[in-house]
């Protein structure tokens, strides 16, 4: 009899072993199919500049009666940089302060609700909005990142 109840729990050690070496198994296989860090980075940088290079195509145009986007650049890092001009003002005609307070957080709600972006906001990604004068000159830029979104970050 207790040959039958040491090949029970015997088989029953065996099914448990093959359960918990399948367990670890599967989640070893799923940490060797997550990218890593930095190819997460690899892949938004692609991603940003296969998009950058299709604005690019199309640019410069006017997005409203005051503003122009020039160009789309990528960088440092997984930032996509969007470059704008104010064609009927100067650097000196418009207050950066005002430009941060008033026309940023309008930015960032579009940004933010836009589907095309969350992904990529999530796993790190940056959208920068330059501003320069009809002069050229830099007026203000802003970055927008998941933490202005409230998303949570998706780690590999």
């Amino acid at each position: 009899m207790w040959k039958k109840i040491l090949s029970v729990l015997g088989f029953i050690g065996i099914l448990i072993a093959a359960s918990i070496g399948g367990l670890i198994g599967k989640e070893a296989g799923k940490a060797a199919m997550k990218p890593s860090s930095q190819e997460v980075e690899t892949i938004l940088v692609e991603g940003f500049t296969k998009a950058a290079n299709q604005y690019n195509q199309r640019l410069p145009m006017m997005v409203d009666q005051d503003t122009r986007l020039d160009k789309a650049t990528v960088g440092p890092g997984p930032r996509a940089v969007y470059h704008h001009t104010f064609p009927k003002y100067t650097s000196r005609d418009i207050d950066a302060n005002w430009l941060q307070t008033n026309f940023r957080p309008e930015v960032m709600r579009k940004v933010c609700a836009s589907a095309d972006m969350n992904k990529s906001l999530q796993y790190g990604g940056i959208y920068v909005y330059a501003y320069s004068g009809s002069d050229g000159v830099e007026i203000t830029r802003f970055e927008i990142d998941r933490n202005d979104c409230g998303f949570p970050r998706i780690t590999p």
